[in-house]
């Protein structure tokens, strides 16, 4: 009987619609009020108003909801029964008090065997029990739901901010006297012997070392033409062929040149058709920083 009622689900009804019309109306009353469902509900309660925000949010109400291993979750050191473990002591409640009742239909004197069939009003209350357990299977699912969305909400928002313009070599730190933090958005890690190597497994240039990535970038850009002096020079060949172009069909020409500051590299790497395919490959005979066991004071 218990495993036919606990057995986990997606929340969704678990009676065809109209089989019972008393589940149906519970299942979608609570539905409609549930802070999990109801954008507008939520946004009026205080604790649960950032509860679908962000993933903490999300995985303190998933503690709330589905709680842990014993079915309890914590705040500020105090234990609390979690929704789910007492919507299963709802249902369970009723089965045992119809077990309870069949029993003493046999033992007086109202049935010679014992009845399978549910009394309206224990049926009723199984019915509201069910609905309940079964919403708190779908706001369970819907959470879980959303953390998973905002995880790869945010693995997509961190792969966009990996080498955005290509390899160019800009670092973040503090200061000259801090560590390197990361190198054109990738992250950076120091190994056992203090050397900086870039740690991003979804670049191209995972375990390369800050030493040769910077060297890579420094030729890569001399390549491709995205050296400051190179796009000067570009920008004044664009501005003579504008001025020409405007001369010849009599319109206004340009007064100065393309912009080629660093916040304007994006529409130059656009502009010179530079795609991720011409990234440079590593260097030749150079390795993942994983492999270099020489000690720091031998650099």
């Amino acid at each position: 009987m218990m495993k036919r009622h606990f057995k986990p689900n997606n929340g969704s009804p678990r009676y065809v619609n109209g089989k019972y019309p008393n589940y149906d109306r519970t299942y979608n009353h609570l539905k409609e009020n549930s802070v999990i469902f109801n954008e507008e509900l939520r946004s009026k309660r205080e604790s649960h108003s950032a509860v679908m925000t962000g993933i903490g949010e999300c995985r303190n109400a998933l503690a709330e909801w589905e709680g842990n291993s014993q079915g309890y979750y914590v705040v500020y050191d105090r234990r609390y029964e979690a929704l789910l473990p007492i919507a299963k002591k709802g249902v369970l409640a009723v089965v045992n008090e119809f077990n309870i009742w069949r029993n003493q239909q046999v033992k007086n004197g109202y049935a010679i065997e014992t009845p399978s069939t549910w009394p309206k009003d224990l049926l009723d209350r199984k019915l509201k029990a069910e609905a309940l357990l079964d919403i708190r299977y779908a706001e369970i699912k819907a959470l879980k739901d959303r953390i998973e969305a905002l995880i790869q909400e945010k693995e997509k928002k961190k792969k966009q901010g990996i080498l955005p313009n290509g390899p160019q070599g800009r670092t973040t730190q503090a200061n000259e006297n801090e560590p390197i933090t990361a190198m054109d958005g990738q992250g950076v890690s120091y190994s056992d012997q203090g050397i900086p190597f870039i740690n991003e497994e979804s670049s191209p240039y995972h375990g390369m070392s800050v030493f040769h990535y910077r060297q890579m970038c420094k030729e890569w850009r001399k390549e491709v033409g995205i050296t400051p002096a190179q796009l000067v020079t570009k920008a004044e060949e664009i501005f003579l062929e504008q001025k020409q172009i405007a001369k010849e069909e009599g319109i206004e020409p340009p007064l100065f040149p393309p912009v080629t500051s660093e916040f304007k590299l994006p529409e130059w790497i656009k502009r010179l058709g530079i795609t991720k395919k011409d990234w440079p490959k590593w260097p030749e005979g150079v390795k993942p920083i994983k492999n270099i066991s020489v000690p720091i004071a031998q650099i």
